[in-house]
């Protein structure tokens, strides 16, 4: 009974730092947003791990994200393999992508590559992911869906690293048995250590 009493209160709370952590990032200026996105994907691109890295697995960018249609385009033009996340049923899978072009708007909004192209199976990857809030921990938030954590406990080999914005931190995330931690979280003021 204990048990679930710290779980439902988890909940509430995940819940109530979700909502405030979404709030922030929709009060961002069209303006601070791009500034705010530039200077973190500056930053990623510069890092040794994105620049040995051959292939990368990354969230295409919705509404208010920290933004990676330029990051992904860039990626692609510099001749790295770039796979996506498509959402088929209550599993997420990646797709290898050439060009964005190939992106049409699917789940909940967000732009997915088609089931038609190549599933990507590769495991030594460099692997970004959205945060919604983040602790110092490496502790991640994300929508409250549960996609990446059952993606990534199937591939737990994998680099993790978490873009934010740098106000989405939180002095602590409630963190579940399911929760995944990640191994680099990156923001637009660096990486949070």
């Amino acid at each position: 009974m204990e048990q679930l009493q710290i779980w439902e209160k988890n909940l509430e709370t995940k819940k109530q730092i979700r909502k405030q952590n979404l709030r922030k990032r929709e009060l961002l200026s069209k303006k601070e947003w791009k500034r705010r996105s530039e200077t973190l994907m500056a930053f990623l691109l510069e890092q040794p791990i994105y620049k040995e890295s051959q292939t990368i697995y990354c969230y295409v960018s919705y509404h208010c994200e920290v933004d990676t249609w330029r990051f992904i385009m860039y990626s692609l033009k510099n001749g790295k393999r770039v796979a996506v996340p498509k959402v088929c049923g209550n599993e997420m899978k990646f797709y290898y992508i050439q060009d964005l072009g190939e992106l049409k708007e699917g789940y909940r909004g967000i732009f997915e590559p088609p089931e038609t192209n190549m599933e990507a199976t590769e495991e030594n990857v460099l692997f970004i992911m959205p945060v919604v809030a983040f602790d110092r921990k490496k502790h991640r938030l994300g929508y409250g869906g549960g996609f990446y954590d059952r993606y990534l406990e199937k591939h737990p080999n994998y680099f993790k690293v978490g873009i934010g914005f740098s106000f989405q931190e939180r002095k602590s995330i409630p963190v579940e048995k399911h929760d995944i931690n990640l191994d680099r979280i990156w923001t637009d003021e660096g990486e949070i250590i």
